[in-house]
C-alpha cells in the first residue's frame, strides 16, 4: 500500500472544495450545520489556505487515489 501526503495546489482548489463539502455533509449530523440557499455548506476562508502564512492544505492519497485531506 502506497500512502502519500501531497500539498494541494491552487489549481486543485475545486477538488479541495468538493472534498470539504463531502466532509461537512458527513459530519453535519453531529454539527447541526445545514446547506445554504445554493445547496452548499460553504467555507468562506478557502483562499486563506494559499494566502495566509501557516496554512497548508494537503491531500492524502492511497495507491494514487484521493483518500482524504487535512
Amino acid at each position: 500500500m502506497d500512502i502519500r501526503v501531497e500539498p494541494i495546489l491552487y489549481e486543485q482548489k475545486s477538488v479541495f472544495i468538493q472534498m470539504l463539502e463531502l466532509y461537512n455533509y458527513d459530519f453535519s449530523e453531529f454539527s447541526n450545520d445545514d446547506i445554504n440557499e445554493y445547496g452548499y455548506f460553504g467555507y468562506e476562508h478557502i483562499d486563506d489556505y494559499w494566502n495566509e502564512e501557516g496554512r497548508h492544505p494537503f491531500f492524502i492519497k492511497v495507491n494514487g487515489k484521493l483518500a482524504g485531506l487535512f
